[in-house]
Parts: C-alpha cells; sequence; structure tokens
C-alpha cells in the first residue's frame, strides 16, 4: 500500500516543487504536507487528503512516459491492488493479462511492447504472489515474463533520450528485481541464506538494479527493505551498509526505532533473512546502540 508520503514525494520529484509550492498546488496547509513528509506510513486510504494526493501524483507522474497510452493501466493496476478485493483484483488480472500478451505480440514499437511486457510480468507476478490464485502461472514462466520485459526496456531504452530512457532503465531494473522475487516468495522466510540464492543474487546483478530504482526513487521503503534483506544473504557487510543507508533514508524510524516494522513485514531484530546483517560489526557498533538507546 503506497503511502501520503510516497505519493506526495512521487509528485515532488517530477515537478521539483519546493514544500510551500507542493501545497499550495496539492491545496494544502504547508504544515499538513510537512506532516506528510514526515510520518511516511500512512497509507493513502486512511487519510482524508489521499485521495487529493492520488488525483495530482495520477495527472503529474506519468508512470510510462514512454508509452502515455499504457500508463493508465499501470496506475490502475497499483490503485486497483489497494483498493479492491483479492477476488476483484484477481478478476481485473485475469482479463489483463491475455490483453497485454495481445499488445506484446501484435506490436511493432520497442516502447509499447516494453510496457505490456512489464504490464504481463507484473500482473503474472501478483496473481501468483499477491491474490494467490490456484490457477496462477508458474514461478519459471512469472521469472522468464520478467526477463522478458528486462531485455526489451533495456532494448528500448536505447531508441529514447532523456526523462523516458531514464524511466525506461528504472523498468528494466525493476523487472530484474522482480524476476529474482520470484524466486524469492516461492521460499520460507529463513531457508532463503544459502549458496543457491547467494550464486542467483549475484549472476542477476540484483544489487545493481536494487541501487538504480532507489537512485530515483529513493522514498520507496519497500524497496529499501528488500535491498537489506538481498544484501544481508550476500554476506558482504560493505554491501549491507549501503543498502541501510538507502533504507533509513526512505524510512529514517528503522534508524532509531526497534519496533518499526513495514506492514506485513518484521522488524530488523526478528527477521530470519537478516541474520547476517545483525552480526556485523557495522550493525553491532553504529546501528544496535541506537536501537537499544530507544528501547
Amino acid at each position: 500500500m503506497r503511502s501520503t508520503y510516497e505519493l506526495a514525494e512521487g509528485i515532488r520529484a517530477v515537478t521539483g516543487w519546493s514544500n510551500s509550492r507542493a501545497a499550495m498546488e496539492m491545496r494544502l496547509s504547508r504544515s499538513t504536507l510537512i506532516n506528510h513528509l514526515s510520518h511516511r506510513d500512512m497509507p493513502w486510504v486512511q487519510c482524508s487528503t489521499g485521495r487529493t494526493l492520488l488525483n495530482m501524483h495520477d495527472e503529474l507522474v506519468i508512470e510510462l512516459p514512454f508509452a502515455r497510452d499504457l500508463s493508465q493501466l499501470f496506475k490502475n493496476h497499483e490503485t486497483f491492488k489497494e483498493t479492491l478485493s483479492k477476488k476483484e483484483f484477481g478478476d481485473y488480472l485475469a482479463g489483463m493479462i491475455p490483453a497485454m500478451s495481445l499488445i506484446l505480440e501484435g506490436s511493432t514499437r520497442k516502447t509499447i511492447r516494453a510496457s505490456a511486457a512489464y504490464l504481463l510480468s507484473r500482473g503474472m507476478f501478483d496473481l501468483r504472489f499477491f491474490v494467490k490464485r490456484l490457477s496462477a502461472p508458474k514461478v519459471e514462466d512469472i521469472k522468464t515474463a520478467c526477463l522478458q520485459a528486462k531485455e526489451l526496456a533495456f532494448e528500448a531504452a536505447s531508441t529514447v533520450s532523456g526523462q523516458d530512457a531514464v524511466a525506461l532503465f528504472v523498468l528494466a531494473h525493476r523487472c530484474n528485481i522482480n524476476a529474482f522475487a520470484a524466486t524469492f516468495q516461492e521460499q520460507i522466510s529463513g531457508t532463503r541464506d544459502n549458496d543457491e540464492t547467494r550464486d542467483e543474487i549475484n549472476k542477476s546483478n540484483l544489487m545493481v538494479s536494487f541501487n538504480y530504482v532507489l537512485n530515483h526513487q529513493h522514498f520507496n521503503g519497500m524497496a529499501g527493505y528488500n535491498h537489506l534483506v538481498a544484501a544481508s544473504i550476500t554476506h558482504s557487510e560493505a554491501t549491507c551498509k549501503v543498502a541501510f543507508e538507502k533504507l533509513i533514508r526512505a524510512r529514517p524510524r528503522f534508524e532509531t526505532d526497534p519496533d518499526y516494522s513495514l506492514p506485513g513485514m518484521p522488524t530488523i531484530s526478528d527477521d530470519p533473512d537478516l541474520k547476517y546483517f545483525r552480526s556485523t560489526e557495522y550493525f553491532r557498533t553504529l546501528v544496535l546502540p541506537k536501537l537499544k538507546g530507544n528501547e
């Protein structure tokens, strides 16, 4: 679930507005906007100003600037996932997936094909891991779709420039992350720290993808947390340090609140997939004292 903070920061990222200008354009008081930027976990559906922020985000933040005719489908995917029941969302995906397959097969425009491939792979992923339908695609099929979308996005990026190219690179790296996530989701928490998973992370250049996405979407807390988990599995203290610093930029409370966690996720102290991170000197000497000081 996107937070009001993520929507507001997404708007500011593309407009370059100051807090005062953003508050005026959003028709909020400056103090209300600052409150949303400071308290980063308020789901937009639980906030009286959430719909205002969502509407402005949908108007200004063109998620697929290189394929504007498909951009609304991208926005529908996010909003429907947050507001529909799982059955309703599953029904939507069941219709959207074959439609994207037809566009992918029938279009010759590289940007359109990349967009359709992304929406196809994302729909397959959510049908299995979010909706959890028995008839959902197999993990290997989801990974294949994600990797195809990644390659098509990289290929399409060479045909455009400026913000369109950046958006395609972000899309490609998100697809790479989703391909790994398909494997990750199938594993039981606490069993993922193994040589096979570590090898897949290294071969897929997953850390490069996380860094690229978070450099352009610094407010993405879930990506930041997943980055830290993947870093911990690599058993690289330096990589963990980079990942944790990106995470606390998105969610500063991770640095000081031992009981803080993202919705549906364990705390850093309780997450079995972060066992290596908690064993590092960096965690024991720099992170843990701040957490203990606030217990």
